[in-house]
């Protein structure tokens, strides 16, 4: 807030009722005093416990509130910190007013709850008994419905049992012709095992090197590697 040696009335009119609201005297000079640390000022604002205000208290905000020269607006001319603090005691009051009309709400409330808990436990006991009963007949229903569905189940194994056997006959007939291609595949790939290394070789060599050059360029490399394997009497 800006210095004053003697600030405006309607200042001082501010300060006296936030200093009332934090149990100060009231006066310039006891303001300068409360604000003489801001930072330890604004959060015991900021802490300040609304809830805690009793009757007399707020009677004795009114005289502040009600004075015609307590508004935030007005007070905003001379000082935008003064408009805060004015904020500030206004909107305690209007809490403490609000709270007047709520706290009845509140009892009535906590009242209507205590019924209702009581109600809701009589029609827990009510629904609990209720569903045991469910729960009987929903086993001799699950009971009928598993017997049907035994029934139906062998009905179907019966089935899937002589389609089954009419594959397995035609399988076998299958497999007959089949042992010949899988001969011709072991000879090839008794062929392919053999030669590999080589091949292995020859791949991660061409995938790791020759990537950047030109296909003339990999062919080349590619041939002499072949003919060095070939020296060296590596399969591939």
């Amino acid at each position: 807030m800006k210095a004053y040696a003697q600030p405006p009335v309607d200042l001082v009119l501010v300060l006296d009722g936030v200093g009332l609201l934090l149990g100060k005297k009231s006066g310039w000079d006891e303001a300068k005093k409360m604000m003489s640390n801001p930072n330890a000022f604004i959060a015991e604002l900021q802490a300040y416990d609304k809830d805690k205000i009793t009757d007399g208290l707020h009677k004795k905000i009114k005289k502040f509130t009600n004075d015609p020269r307590f508004k935030p607006e007005l007070i905003e001319k001379k000082s935008g910190a003064g408009k805060s603090l004015c904020m500030f005691v206004c909107a305690m009051d209007k809490y403490t007013e609000v709270s007047k009309i709520v706290a009845p709400k509140k009892l009535a409330l906590a009242q209507a709850e205590k019924e209702l808990e009581v109600a809701q436990n009589d029609l827990k006991g009510k629904q609990a008994a209720l569903q045991l009963v469910r729960n009987k007949i929903h086993a001799l229903q699950n009971n009928y419905k598993m017997s049907q569905q035994t029934l139906e189940d062998l009905n179907k194994q019966k089935e899937t049992t002589e389609i089954q056997l009419g594959r397995a006959e035609k399988l076998v007939n299958g497999l007959a012709d089949e042992a010949v291609r899988w001969g011709e595949s072991i000879v090839i790939l008794e062929k392919e095992l053999e030669n590999l290394m080589g091949n292995t070789v020859l791949a991660a060599g061409f995938i790791s090197y020759v990537g950047t050059f030109t296909q003339e360029y990999r062919q080349g490399l590619l041939k002499k590697w072949m003919e060095k394997m070939t020296e060296m009497g590596i399969p591939f």
